[in-house]
């Protein structure tokens, strides 16, 4: 009871921590926003007060709301009394700020399910939605018709669209980094590798040289050339392609920073017109380059996301098809397991015989234990075997010797064609070159074909179910075989691969299916062919192995 007692005290006061903190960071970036005000205006360039309690809102949980928006509201209020404004007005600026945060971050809420630095693509259009267009431009009427009652004005339209334009730019360049940044923080993400880091340092550099040249270097007025404001954008996209979402914000607020510095210091290529329509373009710029470069970086995240949960499901599907495969061999392999621990149970009562002896005959008894050992090795061989098989794992391209991984899964087979009477011939050329695969998954693939093979042979008669095996080079590939006298195929070949078509009773129609997909994720070929006497040949075809290891 105790224990829970200072649990729940000390989660207080991290809660109370919290909402201190966060109203003097808000504090600090309201100081920092009024640097950044339009002329003649109360509304300022960039916002970063709307960024930090937006995200501070999507961080904290729903019930907490209210303390933080009060806290915000409360470090606001403060510091505008200290820079003389009217009670009156400063009181409008919380109500309005706060019914801003709180709109944006439930709508987010709602429509945004997953963590920000995995959302998908639809997500991210819901985000620029409600957070860059219907919120800020929404509320700006509200804003705007305030601000001009109150003489902080020249025009309603123009407060509007300032406003409007001031929260979406903040709400697209710095909410992004800063979710994604706590989260980096607080998960502890693993550090990336040295090449990694050596070309995000190699990137950061560059934004800084392009950004320094572009916006705090070239001097003001109708000279600036134009295409400046492209200097940074193949630098962004390098960012959107390479580091996803996590880089386009970050690059984006550098970007933005050196932009505004710049701009405010008398140079760059924004200064060509009336200082607000000054602004006006540098925030157009900022929000029309930041936009398509996230929902970009979006996409790509997404389909990587994808893929890599695609493989997954493709592996995962593999495995269970080696399980089932090898499940229909289980009463052969134990039959084939049993051979060797009969033999070393059998040699085992022997020696104890010979030990029981007054005299006991050592060269026996050295010959008992070595036929134990060579017995063990054999049932050693056999689970190895049944535990490669079913072994899960990352799929690893590498050179494969093609005649070694079918004499190995002759031996894992050997025993159940036997059972069902096989024979089997094996044509493979001797001194092939290895093959670009990975050995389980094309031993999976030729396991299930000569599943298939021998099911289809089981009408025959047992002395006319022969199994043909070859291997060889055509076309500069390495092709392999396996080859049938059964009932044949049908009209319609490509059917057998489709999924769940099966010619099976009790059959679900899934392993030629899963095999096509194995093996075309290797780079390679599954086809069927009628054989011209009778049965039926699948072939496998794989891309061969350079000497340097690598697929040709």
């Amino acid at each position: 009871m105790e224990a829970r007692e200072q649990t729940r005290r000390r989660g207080a006061l991290r809660a109370v921590f919290s909402v201190v903190a966060t109203a003097a960071v808000y504090y600090l970036a309201t100081r920092t926003a009024w640097v950044l005000t339009f002329p003649d205006s109360k509304v300022s360039l960039f916002f970063p007060p709307h960024a930090v309690l937006v995200s501070v809102l999507l961080l904290v949980p729903t019930r907490r709301w209210w303390a933080y928006t009060l806290a915000a509201a409360s470090a606001h209020y403060f510091a505008t009394q200290q820079a003389g404004w009217p009670p009156l007005y400063a009181l409008q600026c919380e109500v309005f700020d706060a019914v801003k945060y709180v709109l944006t971050a439930a709508l987010i809420r709602h429509f945004i399910k997953s963590p920000f630095d995995r959302i998908t693509l639809r997500e991210a259009v819901m985000f620029v939605v409600i957070a860059v267009v219907l919120v800020p431009f929404g509320t700006a009427f509200w804003g705007a018709a305030f601000t001009i009652s109150n003489n902080f004005g020249t025009d309603y339209w123009i407060e509007w669209r300032n406003l409007g334009i001031s929260n979406g730019v903040t709400a697209m360049v710095l909410v992004p980094a800063i979710l994604i940044g706590v989260d980096q923080v607080v998960t502890h993400r693993s550090k990336a590798a040295p090449r990694r880091l050596l070309e995000a340092c190699a990137l950061a550099v560059g934004l800084l040289a392009v950004g320094y040249v572009a916006f705090d270097r070239a001097p003001a007025g109708p000279d600036t050339s134009p295409a400046l404001l492209y200097a940074p954008v193949p630098l962004l996209i390098w960012a959107a392609l390479r580091f996803g979402l996590g880089g386009i914000s970050a690059s984006t607020v550098v970007i933005t920073l050196l932009a505004i510095v710049g701009t405010m210091q008398g140079r760059g290529p924004f200064l060509t017109q009336t200082p607000s329509e000054n602004a006006v373009a540098l925030q157009l710029f900022l929000l029309m380059a930041a936009t398509p470069l996230m929902l970009l970086a979006v996409a790509i995240d997404d389909e990587r996301r994808s893929s890599a949960q695609a493989q997954l499901q493709r592996e995962e599907l593999a495995h269970l098809s080696r399980v089932a495969t090898l499940s229909a061999l289980s009463g052969s392999l134990a039959h084939e397991l049993g051979q060797p621990l009969g033999s070393i149970l059998s040699n085992a009562q022997a020696g104890q015989r010979h030990l029981s002896q007054d005299a006991p005959n050592l060269v026996e008894l050295r010959a008992i234990f070595a036929d134990i050992v060579s017995a063990d090795r054999r049932a050693g061989e056999i689970i190895e075997r049944q535990r490669t098989m079913l072994r899960r794992g990352e799929v690893a391209l590498q050179p494969v010797r093609v005649n070694e991984s079918l004499e190995e899964l002759l031996r894992l087979t050997r025993s159940d064609l036997s059972t069902r009477g096989v024979s089997v011939s094996n044509l493979t050329a001797s001194d092939l070159p290895p093959a670009m695969t990975d050995r389980v998954q094309l031993q999976q693939v030729l396991l299930n074909l000569i599943v298939n093979a021998c099911d289809a042979m089981a009408s025959n008669s047992r002395d006319d179910r022969n199994l043909t095996l070859t291997a060889a080079i055509a076309q500069n590939e390495m092709r392999i075989g396996v080859l049938d006298c059964g009932v044949g195929l049908p009209e319609d070949v490509e059917t057998l691969f489709q999924p769940f078509h099966t010619t099976k009773d009790g059959g679900l129609g899934m392993g030629l299916s899963i095999c096509r997909t194995l093996v075309t994720s290797h780079g390679g070929r599954l086809w069927a062919e009628r054989r011209r006497e009778r049965g039926a040949a699948f072939y496998v075809a794989l891309p061969l192995a350079r000497e340097n290891g690598l697929g040709s």
